[in-house]
């Protein structure tokens, strides 16, 4: 994801790019397929870090039925949110990691007054 979001920068600089979804199926297969969603959560969530990066949704936060499956694979809690998968961890340490970079900035900014 860092190459084509670099690219699609290098192509339109003065644009800020916000990605729509990014995300990996937690599948059904147990501790290895929740191991790969953790490691591709992690991977894609640093490609949001460059400074022409403007924000990102999370795909999917919660698993639910799908029309051709009964539910789908995607998602880093349950349907009722009772249950929590292992890449839910990484979400929220990447995320209350991004909050405290933004504390940091803003009391850098208002030092500097």
């Amino acid at each position: 994801m860092q190459n084509t979001l670099k690219r699609l920068h290098d192509r339109f600089p003065s644009k800020p790019l916000i990605v729509g979804e990014y995300g990996y199926p937690g599948g059904e297969e147990g501790e290895i397929q929740a191991r790969f969603q953790a490691v591709a959560t992690q991977s894609e969530f640093k490609g949001l870090n460059a400074p022409y990066i403007a924000g990102g949704a999370l795909w999917c936060f919660a698993r639910h039925p799908w029309p051709w499956y009964n539910m789908s694979s995607y998602g880093y809690v349950s349907r009722d949110r009772k249950t929590v998968f292992p890449a839910f961890d990484v979400v929220k340490k990447l995320y209350r990691g991004k909050a405290e970079d933004t504390e940091k900035q803003s009391l850098t900014i208002s030092n500097k007054k």
